[in-house]
């Protein structure tokens, strides 16, 4: 889970709770690939504490078999693929068309959460 620390120091805070951070806009039209400390976070509610030695990720519902992993057994058992993705916050210019249905000329500054990485493997991000 990212921390203010791991952040770049220019990025924008929304929210401490839910933690909300997102990069400037201009820093992440710098590269195609947005650096993971320039990479958004956005949460609904709280960040729940786990113990990654003890946390089980359970599978159940339409499979055969319910699965239980660890964190070591989903990052070491299963294969590893790189793709370059792009992925964007659903409420992206929310504030911008609610200004415009107000006839506002105010525009949102709310827009830098658009960004394409390089995804590794399950749960982490390889930094560009």
């Amino acid at each position: 889970m990212a921390t203010h620390a791991e952040k770049h120091a220019e990025i924008i805070t929304r929210s401490e709770q839910p933690l909300n951070l997102e990069p400037p806009i201009e820093l992440i039209r710098q590269n195609f690939t947005t650096p993971t400390e320039l990479f958004y976070v956005r949460n609904h509610g709280s960040i729940p504490e786990i113990d990654a030695v003890e946390y089980r990720l359970s599978v159940a519902g339409m499979v055969q078999q319910e699965l239980h992993f660890s964190m070591d057994e989903i990052c070491e058992n299963f294969s590893k693929s790189t793709v370059t993705v792009t992925l964007q916050c659903a409420g992206n210019r929310r504030q911008g068309l609610i200004n415009l249905l107000r006839n506002s000329d105010v525009a949102s500054d709310d827009e830098a959460t658009c960004l394409s990485f390089r995804l590794v493997r399950p749960l982490y991000l390889l930094p560009a």
